[in-house]
């Protein structure tokens, strides 16, 4: 009886060392990938949470600017980390009926904790109010338009003193970098002041 020839002929090394290096540059780009998609949801993650930190302050600021007045005795005072100004204040009693008056707010960053802070008080600097808008970990800044083009074309003043107001304000919030050794997260708006004079040359 005749047997059947078999081929037992199995892969050689040259085959399986390419089989290996084929399925090395996959998992490795399957790492790669897992990894890149890993780090966007972690970034995508820490931009949430200083949004959350960051845009209640824009949003305080910008209303409170826009609700500015003219008032002799107490114009806009501005530094690069302190804001005075006199505003328009709606508060509301137990009956939900809301009462308009003018009082002085100072939006200032705390040396010491970072803390964003808002001050409200009287004109007569009575009955003072202090509540924190943010906490530590976002810089603010402020600049003001001068309503006096120059030569160079706008001009952001880093303080303003005196009874016309600037043009407008600019916010600047600048958070911590989303990646180790990048550059800062920076968060600005600019508000033009209804109270203020056009920018014009001179």
């Amino acid at each position: 009886m005749r047997r059947l020839a078999v081929n037992r002929r199995g892969f050689t090394l040259i085959e399986l060392l390419i089989a290996m290096g084929i399925f090395s540059l996959l998992g490795a780009g399957l790492a790669t990938a897992f990894q890149a998609g890993i780090q966007v949801k972690r970034r995508t993650h820490q931009l949430e949470e200083q949004a959350t930190r960051v845009l209640p302050v824009l949003v305080d600021l910008q209303q409170s600017l826009r609700n500015g007045v003219l008032l002799a005795g107490h114009s806009l005072q501005g530094a690069e980390k302190t804001l005075t100004f006199p505003a328009q204040v709606v508060s509301w009693d137990e009956d939900g009926i809301g009462e308009t008056s003018v009082w002085l707010l100072q939006y200032s960053q705390n040396e010491l904790t970072g803390d964003i802070e808002k001050k409200v008080t009287g004109l007569d600097e009575q009955d003072p109010h202090d509540s924190v808008l943010g906490s530590g970990g976002v810089a603010l800044k402020f600049f003001y338009l001068n309503p006096v083009v120059g030569e160079d074309g706008l001009m952001w003043e880093p303080q303003w003193q005196g009874e016309s107001p600037p043009s407008a304000v600019k916010i600047v919030l600048e958070s911590a970098p989303l990646v180790e050794g990048g550059d800062p997260v920076v968060w600005q708006r600019v508000v033009r002041l209804p109270i203020a004079p056009r920018a014009g040359r001179k």
